[in-house]
């Protein structure tokens, strides 16, 4: 009688390591599964995001960049603040490379940028209608950045806006 409650009390021992081992292996299974649900995902908007650019023009003697921009992916482009905006440019004090930083002020200070406005047509003004203040597909933006030292003339010079998933446009120009 007495090995028969000693097999009983193992046998249930044996079953609450196993329910343990089988609970810790699957809960890490649901983690692993969100995590490649979650990769998928962002990976796919990657996919449908593309921006090609219209145009750079350099003004006030070189100290102010304008870059206008078409989303030309399915993605819509929004949290300007989460973006990056790299220049390489030559200035009288050699190659500068800076990172200028987003404001949301309509007049930038020196080493900052900011978005002036989104159209559907850009070149004629015409202003967006659809979700104001996100770039939907066939929208354009265009991007003001000021920059200190002025941009050397003549120079050839590269920008990169590289949008919150991490799709980068680069655009080479010349003053």
């Amino acid at each position: 009688m007495a090995n028969l409650f000693v097999a009983v009390i193992t046998v249930a021992l044996i079953l609450a390591a196993m329910a343990g081992l089988v609970q810790s292996s699957v809960v890490p299974q649901g983690v692993a599964a969100n995590s490649l649900k979650t990769m998928r995902d962002r990976t796919g908007e990657i996919a449908r995001t593309a921006m090609a650019s219209l145009g750079v023009t350099v003004l006030a003697g070189g100290s102010e960049v304008e870059l206008t921009v078409r989303n030309d992916g399915q993605t819509p482009l929004r949290a300007f603040s989460a973006w990056d905006l790299l220049i390489s440019y030559e200035a009288g004090a050699g190659l500068q490379i800076q990172r200028l930083t987003y404001t949301s002020d309509a007049a930038p200070s020196s080493g900052e940028w900011t978005v002036t406005g989104i159209y559907s047509d850009a070149s004629a003004m015409v202003a967006e209608v659809f979700q104001p203040g996100i770039v939907n597909t066939g929208e354009e933006f265009v991007i003001k950045a000021v920059l200190d030292p002025a941009i050397s003339s003549p120079s050839d010079n590269s920008l990169v806006l590289a949008v919150d998933n991490g799709v980068a446009l680069t655009v080479t120009f010349t003053n």
